[in-house]
């Protein structure tokens, strides 16, 4: 037995509202359904994947793992968990990196050596490193 695939990645932020919008103006992904559960939270979108979970104040795992009280507001960048990727079509990485220069979006542009792989990096409010990848054309 083996995995299929990665199925999602789940974030506490410390503001639900202000990550939800850096993951859709930002990184473009799009609130989609998400099922009534009794907390906050959004389900953000990779095409027809909910890739990303934003989990509000309330949430069960939250008394499950002993952190009622939410994310350690003092932390950030994940833990051990280094960041997270979302690929591009190449096309799409001057635009990109345009806008992120003209709206001032903190970011890093980087070429992965003899794979020509484009890489801008930034981070989203709570520190969470993210990669949008633009392989080569």
């Amino acid at each position: 037995m083996e995995p299929q695939a990665l199925h999602h990645l789940t974030i506490r932020p410390k503001d639900i509202e202000a990550t939800k919008e850096f993951y859709e103006k930002v990184v473009k992904l799009t609130v989609g359904y998400r099922p009534p559960f009794d907390f906050p939270g959004y389900w953000l979108y990779v095409g027809e994947i909910p890739a990303v979970h934003l989990v509000g104040e309330g949430a069960p795992l939250n008394a499950y793992f002993s952190d009622e009280g939410g994310p350690d507001h003092e932390a950030s960048g994940g833990g051990a968990v280094d960041h997270v990727a979302f690929v591009f079509s190449p096309k799409d990485f001057e635009k990109m990196k345009e806008n992120f220069d003209l709206e001032g979006v903190d970011h890093l542009h980087t070429v992965v050596p003899e794979l020509g792989l484009r890489q801008i990096f930034l981070k989203d409010p709570d520190g969470v490193r993210v990669e949008l990848l633009f392989p080569a054309e």
